[in-house]
Parts: structure tokens; sequence; C-alpha cells
């Protein structure tokens, strides 16, 4: 990815599932429900892990 340092901009985008136009435009509201070892992982608790074992070596 160096190479491409510089070159774009990266932007977070909210995950687009329905796109609505014309008269009458309401939103909808989805929930993605996971499976409860999907649900535990967590990503502060793996940097931590990840951050340890780096400033132990």
């Amino acid at each position: 990815m160096r190479p491409y340092a510089g070159k774009y901009t990266i932007i977070p985008l909210p995950n687009i599932t329905s796109i609505f136009y014309g008269r009458d435009v309401g939103y909808t509201i989805e929930e993605i429900v996971l499976d409860e070892d999907t649900k535990n992982i967590s990503a502060t608790a793996i940097r931590r892990d990840i951050n340890d074992k780096s400033n132990t070596k």
C-alpha cells in the first residue's frame, strides 16, 4: 500500500443496504444478528494482546 500513500482519501461509510427515492421516502433499520462467538470478539482485547506481546520483546 505504501506506493499509493497520499494518492487516495479513505473515508468511513455506513453499511448501506437500501436506497429509497421518490415520494414518501422513509428509512429502514436493519439489525445484523451474529452468533455468540462472533459477538464476543473484542477488537480492544486483541489490540491489547498485540501491544502486550510487542512490548515484551
